[in-house]
């Protein structure tokens, strides 16, 4: 309905906002629009986002934890105003929520002096996306699509960390020496948490062929793009060898 949308477009509207008296308005707009749309998962989700991504709570300023923690409160609650059906949208595009705020937080403190604070707080949204990614996997075990969408996700963590890990490296001045170096442990944290995914999908036995098809081949460019000349070569081996042996009598290649 057209009401629907007018508090979809107002929220929208707060969001851009800053403030304590936006946060109030916007929160006083989510909770009257959903007394009359309990069941619009399109309105609990901008609620939750919103949420997710503003100050609500009287955490420490720069931290993040009371916002996810509420984000992730109110998330349970529009489960069980929602329609079963729904649920998975709203915990995918939940999901993929934490995953944006916290490459747009990590975004906005590249050039922060306390790169080891800032680091934690982003790896507080990567731990829950995460953990929401791994129970949708249990959850909805059908929806085989879900190991790409979480492996797209971790991809783009790498990218963001590995463009942030180069402009840390670029820096000679002392102070920023161990920022720079945490940067670089990060990056290679990250870069085995992917291959460990494309790993587990691969060995999944969920994955249609379809989708191994495409496994393979992001596999192979994402080592390309991030990899050494010994991952890169590793990669090719196991994915010919081992792999295309067990798939073989279905013609992937």
């Amino acid at each position: 309905s057209k009401g629907k949308y007018i508090h979809l477009h107002m929220g929208e509207l707060y969001g851009a906002a800053d403030g304590a008296d936006s946060v109030r308005s916007a929160m006083q707009l989510y909770e009257s629009g959903l007394k009359k749309y309990k069941y619009s998962k399109k309105l609990w989700l901008a609620y939750v986002t919103y949420v997710l991504t503003h100050r609500t709570t009287d955490s420490a300023a720069d931290t993040v934890a009371g916002d996810i923690e509420a984000s992730k409160k109110l998330c349970s609650r529009a489960l069980l105003s929602l329609a079963a059906h729904k649920h998975v949208f709203l915990q995918l595009q939940y999901t993929l929520a934490l995953y944006s705020a916290g490459i747009a937080f990590l975004n906005a403190r590249a050039d922060s002096r306390d790169m080891s604070f800032a680091l934690s707080q982003f790896g507080l949204f990567l731990e829950h996306g995460r953990q929401h990614f791994d129970d949708c996997l249990l959850k909805y075990p059908r929806r085989t699509d879900l190991h790409n969408i979480y492996i797209d996700q971790e991809v783009k963590v790498a990218k963001h960390i590995g463009v942030l890990a180069a402009s840390r490296g670029a820096v000679v001045e002392k102070k920023h020496k161990a920022a720079s170096l945490t940067v670089a442990s990060l990056r290679s944290s990250q870069l085995t948490t992917v291959r460990t995914l494309f790993n587990k999908a691969l060995a999944s036995m969920n994955v249609s062929i379809s989708n191994v098809k495409l496994l393979f081949k992001k596999y192979l460019e994402f080592e390309l793009q991030h990899g050494s000349a010994e991952t890169q070569e590793r990669c090719f081996i196991w994915l010919c060898t081992k792999k295309c042996n067990d798939f073989s009598s279905l013609r992937l290649l």
